[in-house]
């Protein structure tokens, strides 16, 4: 009877190469392949989130730096003599002209003159408001409005 009994508990190669070998094996890659899948998933959550934050900040301090620009040129061009003069004298076709001619020069467009772009911006405004000189709204007045 012993020997039934040892041919019982006999195991082949066979099960001996897939339990001790290849079932570790696959266990172990599941647990690698789950541990790296949520590791990279978390790396990748923080990177997108650090790049929209930092996106986000430029954004609102390019919208800041930009405010601020426009802010000191209106500032500049609503203190010059000229400007105060004709809001002070509304009536006075001169002052008028000469705040019109001014305000004309700061707001022409900063290109050399005799460049393709310069000549195609022109003549675009021209074909839209073809009386004004050098703005597509006309001339301004005091009392008139936008």
């Amino acid at each position: 009877m012993k020997l039934k009994g040892k041919k019982l508990f006999r195991i082949d190669m066979r099960s001996t190469l897939i339990s001790f070998a290849l079932v570790p094996m696959l266990v172990t890659t599941l647990i690698l392949s789950i541990v790296l899948v949520n590791t990279s998933s978390s790396e990748l959550k923080s990177s997108t989130s650090n790049s929209l934050v930092s996106l986000i900040k430029e954004t609102g301090a390019g919208f800041d730096y930009s405010t601020t620009q426009n802010e000191r040129m209106l500032q500049a061009f609503a203190s010059a003599p000229v400007v105060r003069e004709v809001l002070e004298k509304p009536g006075d076709a001169a002052l008028t002209a000469k705040a019109q001619a001014y305000t004309e020069s700061q707001t022409a467009p900063r290109w050399r003159s005799g460049t393709r772009r310069a000549t195609a911006r022109s003549s675009q405004f021209t074909a839209m408001c073809p009386t004004a000189t050098r703005s597509p709204c006309g001339t301004w007045s005091p009392g008139s409005t936008l």
